[in-house]
C-alpha cells in the first residue's frame, strides 16, 4: 500500500519520495492516494511512467533535483446524514454508503440509496418489520472518520444495540476497463468483478447470495473477512470498504457490496461512460429486496458467527 511504503520510507529517514505509476499520463492523471488522513513528514510525489523514466535518467547521472510539494492544511467538519424510515419495531435495519468519493463510480452508493428509499418510503409501516435507517457517512478518505464518529457516538445510548444488520453498497453497476497496448484505458466489454464481504454469518451469506442472484450481478462472490483478525481501522482493516468499520470496531453484522474497477481511485476520468445503468438499476432493486429479506431474520441468526458457512444449494 502506498501509505505503508511512504511510513516506511519516513521511518528510514528519507526526504521525500517519488512513485512511478506504470502508466501514460492520460492513464496515471488523477490518480489519488494514500487516503488514509495521515499528514507526514517526508513528502511523496506520483509520477506517469514518461516523467518517471526523465527522472530515473537525472538520478542516474547524479544530476541534482529539489523536490517541493506545496501544500495548505486546513481543519474542516463533515457531516454524516441519517434517515428514518418507520417499521413495524424498533430494531433497525440499516442501508449505507459514504457520500466522498474521486469519482462517479467512487461512490454512487448514496444515489442508488436514494432510489433504494424512495420505494421503501411508499411501502406501509407494517411491511416492514424493522425500522430502516438510511447512513451516509462523511470522511471513507479520511481514513473512514465517519464511520467510527458514528459509532464512537452511540457507544453509550442505546442506538448500536438496536442494529440487526448493516448493508453497505458501494460502486454499483462498473464495467471493466484496462489498459490497452498503448495503457489506455478501453472497455473490455466484460462488468467489472464484484464481491459481498462479510462476517462469517450464514444468514448474511444467503442474503448476500440471493442479492447477487437476484440481480444477476455476475461475475460475482461472497466472500469472508480477508483480514479477520483486523481492528477495523483505516491501517488494519477487516476488508476493503467502508462497511468494515461497523463490523471491525462496531461489531455490528455487515455486509458489505464493492467492484474494484482500474479507474476506482481516479479522479481525472470520466464515469459516466463506465457505468451500466441497466445493472445498476437492478442491483438497486436487488439490495431493496435484501433489506426486506434480512429484516425477518431475527437478531439471534444474524448475530450467530459460524466456524462453517453452507453454500446455497441454489
Amino acid at each position: 500500500m502506498p501509505g505503508t511504503l511512504l511510513d516506511e520510507l519516513s521511518a528510514a529517514g528519507a526526504a521525500g519520495a517519488i512513485g512511478i505509476i506504470p502508466a501514460p499520463y492520460q492513464t496515471a492523471y488523477g490518480t489519488y492516494f494514500p487516503y488514509d488522513r495521515k499528514l507526514r513528514d517526508a513528502p511523496g510525489l506520483f509520477v506517469d511512467e514518461n516523467v518517471g523514466a526523465q527522472l530515473k535518467q537525472l538520478a542516474a547521472s547524479n544530476t541534482p533535483m529539489t523536490l517541493t510539494l506545496p501544500a495548505t492544511i486546513e481543519t474542516v467538519t463533515t457531516r454524516n446524514i441519517v434517515a428514518i424510515i418507520p417499521g413495524a419495531s424498533t430494531d433497525l435495519t440499516v442501508i449505507n454508503s459514504h457520500t466522498d468519493g474521486t469519482n462517479g463510480v467512487e461512490d454512487n452508493g448514496p444515489n442508488a440509496i436514494i432510489g433504494m428509499a424512495q420505494y421503501l418510503t411508499r411501502l406501509p409501516q407494517s411491511a416492514l418489520p424493522r425500522t430502516i435507517m438510511i447512513l451516509l457517512t462523511s470522511g471513507h478518505f479520511a481514513g473512514g472518520i465517519g464511520a467510527e464518529t458514528f459509532l464512537d457516538a452511540h457507544q453509550n445510548d442505546g442506538l448500536l444495540a438496536r442494529i440487526a444488520s448493516i448493508v453497505t453498497v458501494e460502486h454499483l453497476g462498473a464495467q471493466e476497463w484496462l489498459p490497452d497496448s498503448n495503457g489506455l484505458l478501453a472497455p473490455t466489454g466484460n462488468p467489472e468483478l464484484g464481491a459481498i464481504f462479510a462476517p462469517k454469518i450464514q444468514a448474511l451469506a444467503d442474503a448476500s447470495y440471493n442479492m447477487l442472484k437476484n440481480a444477476n450481478a455476475a461475475p460475482g462472490f461472497v466472500l469472508q473477512p480477508e483480514n479477520p483478525s483486523g481492528n477495523g481501522t483505516a491501517d488494519d482493516p477487516v476488508w476493503p470498504g467502508e462497511g468494515q468499520y461497523f463490523w471491525g470496531e462496531g461489531g455490528i453484522p455487515t455486509a458489505n457490496y464493492i467492484t474494484g474497477p482500474y479507474y476506482l481511485l481516479n479522479w481525472g476520468v470520466t464515469t459516466a461512460d463506465k457505468i451500466d445503468f441497466t445493472r445498476m438499476c437492478n442491483e438497486m432493486v436487488a439490495f431493496t429486496q435484501m433489506q426486506l429479506d434480512l429484516s425477518r431474520v431475527s437478531k439471534t441468526d444474524l448475530s450467530t458467527v459460524s466456524s462453517v458457512i453452507t453454500p446455497a444449494s441454489n
